[in-house]
């Protein structure tokens, strides 16, 4: 563990080195003690271990599921078609559209995109097809893609440090919090976009600093290519390209000069170029509403509230006892920032932070969305709340000030302290990795079984959704392979077949409350049985019920 630590720290200071003989400074930067540098490779490579940890134990939850329907080529309609017919299926036949047939393309994955899921733009998705060609699709490989997507964001944080400042120990501290946040880690182990998303983020922004610091059409050019990945991994990266627009307005003081005209030129290019699959997503607006009705939900004032507090601390700390605390910390050392950090940075933070946290806001605020309270959906504002308090810890710990002793203090106590904080955290949630989890829990007690049934329901109406569908997909990778699934569409519930130990009903709730449709379960005691729920751990969405034959009087 120790010489992994050491070669990435090798190699980060070679690349520092060599990326400082070409800054406009000349002053030397301080730099980060023996003892503290040991102390960050050691949480880094904590961070990269726990990145490859249960990878093949986690449930492989709704949205994975979704993810391996795309690369099947599958629609949700093609499963409804196929399962949801009163018939009796299999595992494996519910594993056959987790994965890609031999005659299914990358045409097929698009197709199924557009048809589904418009709002998710090719990129990722025509990556993981190639990679389960050669690498095969079983959760733990497909998850690998977003493992090597997050550390690929190492480096490249660190590059984006370096365009930013001077400061070694800002860099070093970037990269430890970001091996061990919870959030980081969390969608370095899903089959889902978000991680190579956010690399992406962190390229667009490097392109952005360098070619705003070299000022030549070619680095712009580059630029506008960043945004086209971006663009084409998810659609939020408009987000990135208005705060870095808010950025040249203000830096150029809304002066028509050289890289203002490049960066316009290039940012349009760049946003451009996802005119032809915004095409798709305009086309079939019917379909996105559907598939984000869990957005909109009116939320309180005081959840909202919750929600920005979280979101303000989300990479550092998620335990509620300590937030309060921490948000306190965090918003204290605003000022200091405003002091000490050079005026690139400063605008970058609040530029990137304002172009997504205000947006979502108003839309919460106007059109009742939950926008601002999904994290995945907020990088853009994240990366730039933590490249605030890094760069403030690292201005404290190499203070020069009069009172330094007391900020060197300080600023290790909160550095060691939140790294703690979020490496506990990450911990819990790699290593407990099912213990909460509703799918999970039922699949250990469908397991106890000798022979199972288990139904499962979709609601009587036209145009169903992943989240109608996936669970039991979910649910079909954790049950033994002589599980039996019964699948129907409400009303009415098929004939109960006999030959079974034990009958289960599975069923999770996803959406607006006011739209959920429960269990016909007439139709089940109509046919001489009785339903007993029974009690999950996790998700208070999710209903079980185990299904016994009445005893029969004598």
């Amino acid at each position: 563990m120790t010489l992994v630590g050491l070669s990435l720290y090798d190699f980060f200071l070679l690349f520092s080195k060599q990326n400082l003989m070409t800054s406009s400074q000349s002053s030397t930067p301080p730099k980060l003690s023996r003892w503290l540098q040991l102390i960050l490779i050691a949480f880094l490579t904590l961070g990269i271990i726990l990145r490859f940890t249960n990878l093949d134990q986690k449930n492989y939850w709704l949205d994975e599921v979704a993810t391996s329907l795309r690369l099947g080529g599958y629609t949700i309609a093609d499963v409804s078609e196929r399962f949801y017919d009163n018939q009796i299926v299999t595992v494996a036949d519910l594993q056959k559209y987790q994965s890609p047939a031999p005659d299914k393309t990358i045409i097929d994955t698009i197709n199924s995109l557009v048809a589904d899921d418009p709002q998710h733009p090719p990129l990722y998705y025509i990556i993981l097809q190639l990679w389960s060609k050669v690498f095969g699709n079983a959760p733990a490989v497909l998850r690998l893609v977003s493992v090597i997507a997050s550390l690929l964001t190492f480096p490249c944080l660190y590059w984006l440090c370096i365009e930013l400042s001077e400061a070694i120990a800002f860099r070093w501290i970037t990269l430890a919090t970001s091996s061990v946040s919870l959030l980081y880690i969390l969608y370095a182990q899903e089959a889902r976009e978000f991680s190579l998303w956010i690399l992406t983020i962190v390229l667009s922004n490097i392109a952005f600093f360098r070619a705003m610091r070299i000022g030549s059409k070619s680095s712009f050019t580059i630029y506008a290519g960043s945004l086209v990945l971006g663009f084409y991994t998810f659609p939020l990266t408009a987000l990135v390209a208005f705060g870095h627009a808010l950025y040249v307005l203000v830096i150029e003081r809304a002066k028509i000069t050289r890289n203002l005209i490049y960066f316009f030129t290039s940012a349009i290019a760049g946003s451009a170029s996802f005119l032809p699959w915004m095409w798709f997503v305009l086309n079939n607006k019917k379909r996105v509403s559907e598939t984000v009705a869990w957005m909109y939900v009116n939320r309180s004032w005081q959840e909202l509230i919750d929600f920005w507090s979280v979101n303000f601390t989300g990479v550092f700390v998620h335990y509620s006892k300590f937030r309060l605390v921490f948000l306190v910390l965090f918003l204290s050392l605003l000022y200091l920032f405003y002091r000490k950090a050079s005026k690139s940075l400063f605008w970058f933070v609040v530029t990137s932070t304002a172009s997504s946290f205000i947006l979502f806001l108003l839309a919460d605020l106007i059109f009742n969305t939950s926008f601002s309270s999904t994290f995945r959906y907020l990088w853009p504002f994240m990366l730039g709340t933590q490249l605030y308090l890094c760069y403030v810890l690292s201005y404290m710990i190499n203070s020069t000030h009069s009172k330094g002793n007391w900020l060197k203090v300080a600023g290790v106590l909160i550095l060691i302290g939140t790294l703690a904080l979020s490496s506990y955290g990450s911990v819990s949630m790699v290593v407990e990795y099912g213990e909460q989890n509703s799918t999970y829990s039922a699949a250990k007690l469908i397991n106890e079984s000798e022979s199972p049934l288990v139904l499962n329901y979709v609601g009587d109406k036209e145009n169903l959704v992943i989240g109608d569908v996936g669970d039991v997909f979910s649910l079909s990778y954790y049950v033994k392979d002589t599980t039996k699934f019964l699948l129907y569409k409400q009303p009415s519930i098929p004939k109960i077949t006999e030959g079974f130990s034990d009958i289960y009903l599975f069923y999770v709730f996803h959406g607006i409350a006011s739209e959920f449709e429960p269990v016909n379960l007439e139709s089940i005691t109509n046919q001489g049985y009785q339903v007993e729920p029974v009690d999950l751990a996790g998700d208070e969405k999710t209903i079980f019920w185990k299904i016994k034959p009445l005893a029969k009087s004598t």
